[in-house]
């Protein structure tokens, strides 16, 4: 496991830390309507990413990693090829919606017709970024996190020295985010069809279908909700206050990403291992490493928020400059609801190796109560046009 997390952890600090160099540079290159769009245009990949995928590719990790360890390489190469197969027909529905209506949508998100030739490269990105996902969890079951990492890396390299020269070569700031992103996922995504078809087959018989969507079926559920709740807030932002208060917000919500790294580097490099130790030995020898995966997420990542929180006013006017100064209470406020997350992420991922996903969608229930409550506590802040009190209401 430790050599697994090794190669996704120095991949995930790697990337955050491009990530977060390329965003500082955003920050002073968009303006905070900008901001607020790039916002929109980064939710629509997210409601690709959460529903274009089915949660395939956490059952994919799964089944693979397990097949594997079973020696069944046959029935590994059958998740690859199923899970592939949605991936494609998904992925095309995701680029027909987004690009048909494109006028229609950019008139709808952003109040004019301007912005849908945006769109369709939005739409480009749509279906590459389906099948980033779905390579990178085929490698992740194959074990082979040294590629998996080298996909990430590959991504946000590209990404971010692609935007950076866009940017600076004087192409429109939102087309020149929109056409990085494209090719950091299409390079991505071909890199990593190569590496997994080198390894297994992408010709055969594909697995049933029906085990995979009920692992995933509930992940799925959990993903859309857990979607809107992370979103909710943005985007009635967005509604009732426009899209520079929400590129403000942005700033903040983006910045509070970055202690999670470490956690989130753990989870990823957690499930395939785990899965494997429980194909092998059974459920008793998961305690010790659940236990000492817990432990160095919550010793490393709980400074890392306290730190994120002390230091939110000088951290903001690094992030973006003086013009988003007020995207720093909300930026404490995040980081401190950010602690919960440290500690249970560990503990999904132990629910579905042993596949007790009823333990998921028994706390749905909750989910769906603070989605009901949240809006209804924005919109009796916004009568009152207290931005503060809104934004501290609405952050997690």
């Amino acid at each position: 496991m430790a050599r697994g997390a090794t190669y996704i952890f120095a991949q995930g600090f790697s990337s955050s830390f491009i990530g977060l160099i390329y965003f500082i540079f955003l920050a002073h290159a968009l303006s905070d309507q900008e901001m607020g769009i790039f916002a929109l245009l980064s939710f629509i990949l997210a409601v690709v990413q959460v529903f274009g995928t089915f949660a395939f590719p956490s059952a994919a990790v799964k089944y693979i990693a397990q097949y594997l360890a079973e020696g069944n390489s046959e029935k590994a190469k059958a998740v690859v090829i199923r899970v592939l197969q949605a991936g494609v027909l998904a992925a095309t529905i995701a680029f027909l919606a987004l690009y048909i209506p494109a006028e229609w949508v950019s008139s709808l998100m952003f109040g004019t017709s301007t912005y849908a030739f945006l769109l369709r490269l939005i739409a480009l990105c749509a279906i590459f970024t389906i099948i980033n996902l779905e390579v990178t969890s085929f490698l992740q079951g194959m074990q082979e996190m040294r590629y998996a990492a080298l996909l990430g890396i590959t991504y946000s390299g590209v990404h971010a020295s692609l935007g950076v020269y866009l940017l600076l070569n004087g192409w429109q700031p939102l087309y020149a985010v929109a056409s990085a992103w494209l090719a950091g996922l299409l390079i991505s995504s071909v890199i990593g069809l190569i590496i997994t078809a080198k390894h297994l087959s992408f010709f055969g018989k594909a697995h049933p279908i029906r085990p995979l969507v009920r692992f995933s079926f509930p992940l799925y559920i959990s993903g859309g909700i857990a979607l809107l709740m992370n979103w909710v807030d943005q985007l009635l932002l967005a509604l009732f206050l426009g899209q520079s208060t929400l590129g403000v917000y942005y700033v903040a919500v983006r910045a509070s990403a970055v202690p999670a790294l470490f956690s989130t580097s753990v989870i990823i490099a957690l499930f395939p291992q785990l899965s494997e130790l429980y194909a092998r030995q059974g459920l008793n020898s998961l305690k010790d490493a659940f236990r000492v995966s817990t432990r160095y997420s919550v010793l490393i990542g709980f400074p890392l928020i306290v730190g994120l929180a002390t230091l939110a006013y000088p951290i903001i006017i690094l992030f973006g400059g003086w013009q988003y100064i007020g995207a720093a209470e909300p930026l404490i406020i995040i980081s401190i609801g950010a602690i919960i997350h440290i500690t249970h992420g560990n503990g999904l991922v132990l629910i579905q190796v042993v596949k007790r996903l009823q333990f998921v969608t028994d706390g749905l229930y909750q989910e769906v109560l603070l989605f009901v409550l949240k809006p209804k506590v924005l919109m009796t802040l916004l009568d009152h046009g207290e931005l503060l009190r809104l934004i501290q209401c609405v952050t997690k």
